[in-house]
């Protein structure tokens, strides 16, 4: 939250190419990438759009290209809409792979688990999304929502909201995230003002918030790992590391006995008429 970035325009793009050791980086991926999408596309791209392609894959970057959807892949990457729609089609279906590879009934027993199911909707999106994972007693996801999309504040990320899903889905505890889309992922002021709101309403709900994760480019930030956490709500894993890449350690896991997250029914009808009056 308040850490956006705002995504160039066509002609940006295509004017300005990569500087220094950073820019070189890129423009490197920038012509990977071009490249792949030249043989899927078995050499039906000119050479004008090529090159086009290979500027707004170096200016942008393949995360913020592969969410253009048709219509941007058209204005920023030269592309008829032939073409735009395809590899659009493509950029979705690699999406749909990484949500396949996490697996239905996952355990989500880490930070790193939960960047697994979140990391295919949040990455390279233009603006910040938060999102509600929904886990039961055995920490399997039952529910995934998207709360608020936009520059984010306490007044759109509201408690009812938030808690909304796992109340109406039976959940024993939550795990909110959201993007950066500047690519740093370190946690704003308002993110802690958020994330302290939220945690104080799962404590009067019965619904304990389990971590919040603020993803940034390729790497991802645990708030439950920093000292700024809420004492009182510290039960659940503790990462060992506050900050790395998706691919990255695992930060570790101190699990809640199932039976302690089991309510009675009578407890779930109070958590219902208390939601509505936060």
């Amino acid at each position: 939250m308040g850490s956006g970035g705002q995504r160039q325009g066509s002609r940006g793009a295509l004017a300005r190419g990569p500087r220094g050791a950073r820019g070189a980086a890129r423009g490197l991926r920038g012509a990977r990438g071009a490249a792949l999408v030249a043989r899927a596309f078995a050499g039906r791209l000119s050479d004008a759009r090529s090159r086009a392609l290979r500027l707004a894959l170096d200016e942008l970057g393949l995360a913020r290209v592969a969410r253009l959807g048709a219509g941007g892949l058209v204005l920023e990457c030269g592309l008829t809409r032939t073409q735009a729609n395809a590899l659009s089609a493509m950029f979705e279906l690699g999406r749909e792979v990484e949500r396949w590879e996490a697996g239905p009934g996952a355990r989500v027993e880490s930070p790193a688990d939960a960047v697994r199911l979140l990391a295919p909707e949040l990455r390279g999106l233009a603006v910040e999304s938060f999102r509600v994972l929904v886990l039961d007693v055995r920490r399997r996801p039952i529910a995934h929502e998207e709360v608020s999309r936009g520059t984010l504040d306490a007044a759109l990320v509201h408690p009812r909201e938030v808690f909304g899903p796992a109340l109406r889905a039976g959940g024993a505890t939550i795990l909110v995230a959201h993007n950066h889309p500047s690519g740093d992922p370190e946690p704003s002021p308002q993110d802690w003002t958020v994330t302290e709101r939220l945690v104080r309403a799962g404590g009067i709900l019965g619904v304990p918030v389990s971590d919040h994760l603020v993803l940034g480019g390729r790497s991802w930030v645990s708030m439950r790992s920093r000292d700024r956490w809420p004492a009182a709500a510290r039960r659940g894993w503790e990462g060992r590391a506050s900050r790395s890449s998706a691919a990255g350690e695992d930060p570790g896991e101190n699990v809640r006995r199932p039976e302690e997250n089991v309510r009675r029914p009578e407890e779930n009808v109070r958590r219902r008429g208390l939601a509505g009056n936060l």
